[in-house]
């Protein structure tokens, strides 16, 4: 047999047995949530954005931080040349940094502006 062929029937062997569990849960799946971000009130804790008036990449993670602040969200901007002492208490390595705090423990924490409503899978 060509090759294409043989490629097109084992593609096919492989996706036949998940197509067959989609079609047999299918009334079911009008019930799949995904979940939601907590809303602001829902928040344990804080979130700091550790970051520089100098750093480039901090005025870009800024619309981030102002969008979560809009929203309610607790968070709080931390300039790491005034707060020293509180950037070396979360070993704050490199700028932007959005660490999560609940009763003053890390619980997380990312330096990519588009993922920080992920550091709360455990609100």
């Amino acid at each position: 047999m060509p090759k294409p062929v043989v490629l097109l029937l084992a593609l096919l062997t492989f996706l036949a047995p998940i197509g067959v569990v989609v079609v047999m849960n299918a009334d079911k799946l009008d019930q799949f949530e995904l979940p939601k971000p907590p809303k602001p009130h829902e928040i344990e804790g804080k979130v700091y954005f550790f970051s520089a008036p100098w750093c480039g990449a901090c005025k870009r993670a800024q619309p981030a931080y102002q969008r979560l602040r809009d929203e309610g969200y607790p968070i709080k901007k931390i300039n790491v040349d005034n707060d020293q002492d509180l950037a070396m208490k979360y070993n704050i390595r490199s700028i932007p940094t959005f660490v999560y705090v609940r009763d003053g423990k890390e619980v997380g924490r990312t330096s990519s502006p588009g993922s920080v409503k992920g550091l709360f899978p455990l609100w």
